[in-house]
């Protein structure tokens, strides 16, 4: 007969790890299917569960805010390291670190903040068209689109 630790067991750490992984799976759908119902939307109105429900559904957008925090640390690092370096006779360094470094931290920054605003102007764009969809109507009434459809570019078109 073999000793118990040749026979697989599951441990203290595997056991929790697998009753938070079934508590979350089993939260993450009560939550899913209750609070973030569409039902819901206009409904709340606790200024914080509000937020909260936006935050949820992605109408709420933090990267910008962490990302600009991000930024600043790594251009402080990139500046202080830099500056060490050059106390310690590395001039080499300090160029590299504090100069093109934060250069080249900016460029990347600035970026990845293209498509920050890229969002965040095309979901202005969107709120703009359905309040002004809201107030008028007329706007959306169905129209006879057969003209639309029809190939700008065909022969016929051409020759004329």
């Amino acid at each position: 007969m073999l000793p118990y630790y040749y026979y697989p067991s599951i441990g203290y750490w595997e056991l929790i790890l697998l009753l938070t992984a079934i508590l979350s799976v089993i939260g993450g759908l009560v939550v899913y299917f209750t609070f973030m119902s569409r039902k819901k939307e206009g409904t709340f109105k606790n200024s914080f569960v509000k937020w909260l429900y936006d935050f949820l559904h992605f109408k709420v957008i933090v990267l910008d805010t962490i990302s600009k925090v991000l930024y600043v640390v790594c251009a402080v690092f990139l500046t202080l390291f830099g500056v060490i370096f050059l106390f310690v006779g590395q001039g080499m360094v300090f160029i590299l670190s504090a100069v093109v470094g934060n250069v080249l931290l900016r460029l990347a920054y600035e970026l990845f903040m293209l498509f920050i605003k890229l969002v965040r102007n095309t979901s202005e764009i969107k709120n703009k068209l359905y309040e002004e969809a809201v107030e008028n109507p007329a706007l959306t009434a169905k129209t006879d689109h057969a003209d639309s459809e029809k190939n700008i570019f065909s022969d016929d078109e051409k020759n004329t």
